[in-house]
């Protein structure tokens, strides 16, 4: 199953990369690329979006990008735990950003669609 085998790339990457550098994005957005599993698809994106997290605003305002993505996919492949992930990275990154009340809103997302979830 090769979009099982990039998901599971992408979750190596993310835990052997100390510092994001262009060859390693470029294959993350390749993984992500050839993936055929709508369930993936997010995962892969908001995986792509926490690697590329870095200590500054051009860090956060690419992986802000890429969680953007996550969610569309997200919402529109019904994924709604993941769309639960999705927001609360999201408003980590916005809490960055220095976005505080859109952050506590984000996160108060993430915590209903999760609850929904659980009572689901």
């Amino acid at each position: 199953m090769p979009s099982m085998s990039n998901l599971s790339r992408i979750c190596i990457l993310l835990i052997k990369a100390k510092k994001l550098d262009v060859s390693i994005l470029k294959q993350l957005k390749a993984y992500a690329s050839s993936n055929s599993l709508k369930a993936f698809e997010g995962w892969m994106l908001r995986k792509i979006g926490k690697l590329t997290i870095g200590p500054d605003t051009e860090s956060a305002t690419e992986a802000e990008h890429w969680v953007k993505k996550a969610i569309k996919s997200d919402e529109r492949n019904g994924a709604r735990w993941q769309l639960a992930m999705d927001y609360a990275l999201y408003s980590k990154i916005l809490e960055q950003l220095e976005q505080e009340e859109k952050a506590e809103h984000t996160l108060r997302k993430a915590k209903m669609i999760d609850a929904t979830c659980q009572a689901g």
